[in-house]
């Protein structure tokens, strides 16, 4: 599943993306910018910084591949991976991400 909430600004790109992916998804990357270890909820996470290349592979033949420019919040939680995609800080991201918690 992907969440997108749009700029307001009407210039027709996203603010922010969530990209909530199952076990059956497997992703391909390249190393972005900067890679450092976070938490959200107290649990293991990841903040990545592009530009960085991603692919998607899934069921049915999936591929999705395109260019990661802005900042990314990634986590898991109950068997699901978590990826929040924006231009906000770290601090902001993480905000964010807590507030999707149970």
């Amino acid at each position: 599943m992907i969440r997108v909430w749009a700029d307001s600004g009407g210039l027709n790109r996203p603010r922010l993306s969530l990209f909530i992916l199952g076990k059956t998804v497997l992703l391909d990357k390249a190393e972005p910018t900067v890679l450092e270890r976070t938490e959200v909820g107290g649990a293991m996470a990841y903040w990545a910084e592009g530009p960085y290349m991603l692919a998607f592979h899934g069921e049915r033949e999936l591929k999705l591949r395109y260019l990661v420019q802005g900042h990314v919040l990634i986590w898991a939680e109950g068997g699901l991976t978590y990826r929040l995609e924006s231009g906000l800080p770290l601090e902001e991201a993480l905000r964010i991400a807590e507030s999707l918690q149970p």
